[in-house]
């Protein structure tokens, strides 16, 4: 166990951060935060949400109804907690490779944890499934209307990539395929095929699973 002053807290590097326990990370970013009392922070956080999952899922406004948890260290917290998940989905994925649905699904859910709105990921790749360019194309749902194919398309040429990838959430926590999700995919499906680029995928993630639309045979 690493143990820390409380001016250490706020300096940690990256190495000492990797030796952490839980608890002690938690303890270094809510100080870093700025709470008034760290130790009713901490506990009134661990109290509520037990495991790092069900803490990376809460909202700033769920961390704000806790005792010793201002509006302004929820916000921070929450920030921390959202630059890790972005930053561990991009370590996972980004110059990688997607050797499964089922690999990158899992990945998607940490990356998508706690999101109250949709968001639409396009990943681009080689011939071989190396991860090219990982983009967001779409915020707030993925009607065809907010998709540019075009644009989309371009940017696999502009990248070399032979093969798409796309990646949505619902917020709801059902990975179920909507209408417009089924919709818009045909659409890009079609536009690629006419291009030469394949569309690999669409994964659709829930908060504990995901439908890959060519394991179910949308594609």
């Amino acid at each position: 166990m690493v143990v820390l002053t409380q001016n250490e807290s706020a300096t940690v590097t990256p190495t000492a951060a990797n030796l952490l326990a839980d608890h002690e990370l938690l303890t270094a970013a809510v100080r870093t935060a700025g709470a008034a009392d760290v130790s009713q922070a901490v506990q009134s956080l661990q109290q509520r949400y037990p495991d790092m999952e069900r803490l990376a899922a809460a909202t700033a406004a769920d961390l704000a109804m806790l005792a010793g948890v201002s509006d302004v260290v929820a916000r921070k917290v929450r920030l921390m907690l959202e630059l890790g998940a972005r930053a561990q989905a991009r370590l996972a994925v980004r110059h990688g490779k997607v050797v499964s649905a089922g690999e990158l699904g899992a990945t998607m859910m940490r990356r998508f944890a706690g999101y109250a709105h949709e968001e639409m990921l396009v990943l681009y790749l080689d011939v071989k499934n190396q991860v090219i360019k990982q983009e967001t194309v779409s915020i707030g749902g993925i009607e065809s209307s907010l998709i540019d194919q075009r644009v989309l398309l371009r940017q696999a040429l502009v990248y070399g990539a032979a093969q798409i990838l796309m990646v949505h959430n619902h917020p709801s926590g059902d990975p179920e395929p909507s209408p417009a999700d089924i919709e818009v995919t045909a659409s890009v499906l079609e536009a690629s095929n006419m291009v030469g680029i394949a569309l690999v995928d669409h994964l659709v993630i829930g908060s504990t699973d995901y439908v890959s639309f060519r394991e179910h045979g949308y594609i």
